[in-house]
């Protein structure tokens, strides 16, 4: 009988740490320049930003600027500055923003878009 009564507890314990575990949602994001890199869904399209400083943003979701050749990007304590840049036969153009970060969590970044509005990274 006393072994049955413990292994009830055993049981018991293990289901009400399993219930009680963190979840997702409780997730702390890291500091935002560690927590960007990765793959994100940005207004429909997919933007990848790599830890040397590069990011890949094929159909221009973040610019719009059309075809540059190289995108990079920097983070400070509350701005992501991306720029991209070009040479062509005429000379090297490049086009440089800065977003404000309004949120940093750990499967969404939200940053203050152009005329108020804000865009948001939703992590892939």
């Amino acid at each position: 009988m006393k072994l049955q009564t413990t292994q009830f507890f055993l049981v018991l314990s293990i289901l009400i740490l399993g219930l009680s575990a963190c979840s997702k949602d409780d997730c702390i994001a890291p500091n935002i320049s560690e927590n960007i890199i990765g793959v994100w869904e940005v207004s429909g399209d997919e933007v990848e930003f790599k830890a040397d400083g590069t990011f890949i943003d094929e159909n221009d979701a973040i610019l719009g600027v059309g075809d540059m050749s190289t995108k990079t990007y920097t983070i400070t304590e509350d701005e992501l500055e991306v720029s991209a840049s070009s040479v062509g036969d005429f000379g090297s153009t490049t086009i440089t923003v800065g977003f404000l970060i309004l949120e940093n969590e750990c499967d969404e970044i939200k940053i203050d878009g152009f005329i108020g509005s804000s865009v948001t990274f939703k992590r892939k």
